[in-house]
């Protein structure tokens, strides 16, 4: 099994270029560990070569760690409602300061969202800070974004979402 990682090495770095284009080397650990997977599942007998067994493994285990990382957060900007993608809490034109609805947010959603989008916040810290479960985590920053959606929607008289 040792060998036959060693030996596809390359198709997870390339797959990680070719799906993350930038910032790729990020991606490399949740690829080797979808190489991994590939190498324990693997079966000869099914008639499938190791290398694309193993490419559909890498893939899934990239785009699952780039699902994990990216939100997506509605703000005010000077020509209506725009959409910032943040991987990893980092974005370029991302605003210094969320500008939050004064109304209509829990506490723990307001911490949660200044938290992750602030702050830089892992689910695991949300969750010991807010009191609940890291998978509960994702529904709260969920349910917060859909207000701020709403809410900004509604301020700027924006009928779909960019």
């Amino acid at each position: 099994m040792q060998s036959l990682i060693e030996s596809h090495a390359n198709l997870v770095i390339a797959s990680a270029k070719h799906i993350a284009k930038r910032h790729w080397e990020d991606y490399v650990a949740a690829g080797f560990d979808g190489l991994v997977q590939a190498a324990g599942r693997y079966r000869p007998d099914r008639g499938a070569s190791f290398a694309t067994f193993a490419r559909k493994r890498i893939i899934g285990a990239i785009k699952d760690q780039m699902r994990y990382q990216t939100t997506r957060l509605p703000y005010k900007s000077g020509r209506g409602v725009k959409f910032v993608q943040f991987t990893d809490g980092v974005s370029y034109d991302r605003p210094n300061r969320l500008d939050l609805p004064a109304t209509g947010l829990t506490r723990e959603e307001r911490m949660a969202l200044t938290m992750r989008f602030e702050d830089g916040a892992t689910y695991p810290m949300i969750a010991q800070a807010i009191g609940v479960s890291d998978s509960n985590v994702y529904f709260t920053l969920n349910t917060a974004l859909a207000k701020c959606r709403t809410s900004i929607e509604a301020s700027e008289g924006v009928c779909s979402r960019a």
